[in-house]
């Protein structure tokens, strides 16, 4: 028999199964080969099961609009029979002359007409537009509590004030004081409303439910008199209404009305009212709030809008009368439950899109611009788009180096502006108004990018290596926009300007304090690097031999000699070839061509350690700004660009005034600095900004006067006397040739 037809079969049973299995399969090979067939079985009914589904996705979809509908059949014909429990009390009242209860209930509601709507505008506020509806009054007001429909606990307190024909909910408004302690809430209007009672359980109790279609709120009375009286008011109350509105018709009188002045005059003033009985006498008038809830209910939203406007096209021509007044605040009140559901479309879901999708959002925008709601359109699509690109920007995972990320965080930014730029242009077209808050909010949205960037970009800037290579990511990001009409570039650079003018003055700081640093000699450290831990211990011992060796001879004092000689010798890298082919192409890269031409010895730089770190310092700093370079920052370039060339210039001035030995050295340095490096990078700067900066050619001029005024000085008093040098050197071999007359 089949395995398949077996498991199916209706008289299949898993113990005698598994004791079939256990009795014919002996090793361990059968059973493994019977778990893959039962498997097998398993994995073709999870896939029949999933193409059933996949079949009847359509049914169910009908089946559950079907039970929608069949449950709000339901509600109707509970309403229905309640209406009917009444109906039969009140007939049954009509007959027995001596009924308490009813009698109570009359002369409670004929109390309750009487009280003045005015009084309203005493308690709640924001409900102006309430009292102003010709014949309104109040019938039964007092406390009740909301409750959540699911698990029936209390939601808010508030104050429902019963109309002749609606029902006003006011919310209680906490730690108020004075007359005015409720917030107008809703108002439900009788012919669209259904009462049913709920019966009482152990969780609730005197409860009943309002029924206003789309929504339906669940309150709760004190006593179970009280709610047994807001449901007999309700019920008479909508009975009332129902029967005043079939009684008002358009009154005949206005065509026998006695001629007053002139024919003309009469005439125009009767076709006036004639139209105005026309207007009022529309049947379709009647069912336009019905309908329109039907509408809504079924999601219709497209027939809605264009009944709203073709009724209010309508009513347009007709003057403001009691009748057409009811007529108007009835359609306005859909209006705004049919801009709520709306609305609602336009809200983002949890996960961060669109619910229904951008198709769906331009759709419920099209109809909330057609409503008048531009504004409130304008500003639900806007937000959560902006709920949109946060997602997107959280979802973004720190990875890898800091420009990865910025990159990253800048591409997924831009393309959610993008995104809501192109839905922005199809949802509101040609309402040009809307536009400018679009723009506002770009704004909003690169000042929350720039806040999520800033830390990482600019945080202990020593360099602008890693903020350079960043913000060029991010400006070219943002010149993609450029495409569909949006530039922001210069937005984006005025939020980062102040942070960019702080970078730059530290790294003009590191750079002057980096080349007054001492330097390290390079053969040193590779001898470190290469001797072993014994070796290095005895150099150590023999140079501190050495140290008190000559600090015996020298009184305890280092001599300035080595010091200056140390600083300002030249660069041996004869012993590291590696490091000196590095730094002949770095040089050569950033255009100082014949750095070959310095290096002799097979591998001495005719430079000092401290000019060569300060050419790659300051060339550096000079292609990383021109890689995010934008006009508002060259005048701030200028000045760091001039003052770190001073800094430096005034220390080969000083080292040359103080300088025993390392004249030509020094003024070798100073002039590979003044001559090559200077007008290398003034050369850049001019053609990068396509400018001739004169700054630059002045600052050359000066620094050069400057450096040949203090060498000429040098160099006549150098001819004029002996050099501090050799009149030490003389002092110490005559100190030398008496010391030795002594020891004879």
């Amino acid at each position: 028999m089949d395995l398949e037809k077996q498991l199916a079969s209706e008289e299949f049973d898993i113990g005698r199964h598994m004791k079939h299995v256990a009795f014919h399969y002996d090793g361990s090979t059968e059973l493994k080969q019977h778990k893959k067939r039962v498997q097998g079985v398993a994995d073709q009914t999870a896939q029949k099961l999933k193409q059933n589904v996949y079949q009847n996705y359509a049914l169910f979809i009908d089946t559950s609009k079907e039970i929608s509908s069949l449950e709000a059949e339901m509600y109707q014909l509970s309403h229905l029979l309640h209406e009917h429990e009444v109906l039969t009390h009140s007939l049954q009242a009509l007959t027995v002359t001596e009924d308490d209860r009813s009698g109570t209930q009359a002369e409670s509601a004929e109390k309750h007409e009487k009280q003045s709507i005015a009084s309203l505008l005493e308690m709640v506020e924001g409900c102006s537009s309430i009292t102003e509806v010709h014949g309104r009054y109040l019938v039964h007001s007092s406390h009740l509590v909301e409750l959540d429909q699911e698990s029936y606990e209390a939601v808010q307190l508030v104050r429902a004030f019963l109309l002749n024909d609606s029902l006003m909910i006011g919310s209680l408004i906490k730690k108020r004081r004075g007359p005015v302690r409720y917030r107008f809430e809703a108002l439900y209007e009788l012919d669209n409303m259904a009462v049913v009672d709920v019966k009482d359980t152990d969780v609730v109790q005197n409860a009943f439910k309002i029924l206003m279609f789309p929504d339906s709120h669940l309150y709760q009375a004190e006593r179970l008199d009280s709610k047994r009286e807001w449901i007999g008011l309700l019920d008479s109350t909508k009975q009332k209404h129902k029967a005043a509105r079939e009684a008002v018709k358009p009154d005949a009188s206005i065509f026998t009305r006695r001629r007053v002045g002139s024919v003309d005059q009469e005439w125009e003033k009767l076709r006036g009212e004639m139209r105005q009985a026309e207007g009022m006498s529309a049947d379709w008038l009647k069912d336009v709030p019905e309908t329109l809830d039907v509408y809504i209910a079924q999601r219709e939203f497209g027939q809605a809008v264009t009944l709203i406007e073709e009724t209010k096209a309508h009513l347009k021509d007709f003057s403001d009368s009691h009748a057409l007044r009811d007529v108007r605040a009835r359609l306005n009140h859909r209006t705004n439950l049919l801009s709520k559901v709306l609305m609602k479309e336009l809200e983002a879901s949890p996960s961060g899109s669109l619910r229904g999708g951008p198709r769906a959002a331009r759709r419920a925008v099209g109809l909330l611009l057609r409503l008048g709601r531009s504004a409130k359109a304008c500003e639900l699509f806007l937000e959560n788009h902006s709920q949109i690109i946060r997602r997107g920007l959280d979802d973004v995972k720190m990875e890898g180096t800091t420009s990865l990320y910025i990159g990253n965080l800048s591409s997924a930014f831009f393309d959610g502006l993008h995104n809501a730029a192109s839905e922005f242009v199809r949802a509101f077209g040609e309402n040009n108004g809307s536009y400018s808050a679009f723009v506002v909010w770009c704004h909003n949205q690169l000042r929350y990018f720039t806040r999520k960037s800033v830390p990482l970009i600019f945080s202990n800037v020593q360099s602008m290596g890693k903020p350079a290579e960043c913000l060029a990511v991010a400006f070219k990001e943002c010149d993609t926009l450029t495409s569909i009409g949006i530039d922001l570039t210069f937005a984006l650079r005025n939020l980062y300007h102040p942070y960019v003018y702080q970078a730059i003055d530290a790294t003009r700081n590191h750079i002057i304090e980096e080349v007054g640093a001492k330097p390290e000699d390079p053969q040193k450290k590779d001898s470190k690097k290469e001797v072993s831990e014994k070796d290095s211990k005895k150099d150590s011992e023999s140079k501190k031999e050495d140290s008190t060796e000559k600090s015996a001879e020298g009184g305890g004092k280092s001599n300035p000699d080595d010091d200056e000689q140390g600083s300002w010798s030249p660069l041996d890298l004869r012993n590291d070839q590696p490091r000196l082919a590095a730094i002949v192409i770095d040089m050569e890269n950033q255009g100082i061509s014949d750095f070959r031409n310095l290096i002799y010895d097979g591998g001495v730089v005719d430079l000092s350690f401290t000019t060569v770190r300060f050419c790659k310092l300051m060339l550096n700093f000079m292609n990383d700004v021109m890689r995010f370079y934008y006009p508002e920052i060259l005048e701030l370039f200028i000045d760091c660009f001039s003052n770190i060339f001073e800094s430096v210039m005034e220390r080969y001035v000083r080292a040359l005034e103080k300088s025993l030995v390392m004249v030509e050295s020094i003024s070798g340095d100073a002039r590979f600095v003044c001559d090559t490096v200077l007008p290398c990078v003034g050369a850049k700067v001019n053609e990068f900004t396509g400018k001739n900066l004169q700054e630059l050619v002045e600052l050359h001029t000066r620094l050069k006067t400057k450096l040949e005024e203090c060498i000429r000085k040098k160099s006549q008093s150098a001819n004029l006397e002996p050099g501090p040098g050799a009149a030490m050197r003389v002092d110490a071999q005559e100190f030398g040739e008496e010391e030795e007359e002594e020891e004879e």
